[in-house]
Formats: structure tokens, sequence, C-alpha cells
């Protein structure tokens, strides 16, 4: 665990596993919320997903993990 900061699941009201927001940088692997999402494709091609003002998402190939 990152920074020792045990993580506590529990069950939310529909029985779904959840965890404690506050855990949330105990974590480990989970996204980096302050870069862009990248999404990798079966054949390893990475995307980074678009909207624009009218909620159309797009997908943009990416040439590096920074997104660009």
């Amino acid at each position: 665990m990152a920074n020792n900061i045990p993580i506590v699941q529990y069950a939310d009201q529909d029985g779904n596993k959840a965890y404690a927001l506050t855990h949330w940088n105990a974590i480990e692997g989970k996204p980096d919320l302050d870069g862009p999402t990248i999404l990798t494709s079966p054949n390893g091609t990475q995307f980074t997903l678009l909207v624009d003002d009218d909620g159309t998402i797009t997908a943009k190939e990416v040439s590096d993990a920074t997104g660009n």
C-alpha cells in the first residue's frame, strides 16, 4: 500500500464493493486523474477520449503516455 494507509472496503446499499474516498491515495495502480485518460486497444494502440461542447465523444490515437 502506498503511504501505509489501510484501504477500507465495505458494501454499499446494493451490496457492491465500495471504498472510503479518504483512502483513494492508498490505492496502487489507480488512474492518474491529473493527466489524460489513456485507453489501450487489444492490439496495443493507445487512445485518449475527447468530448466537444455538444457531448460528442471521439477517440484520438496518442503517440506517447502523456496523451500527445
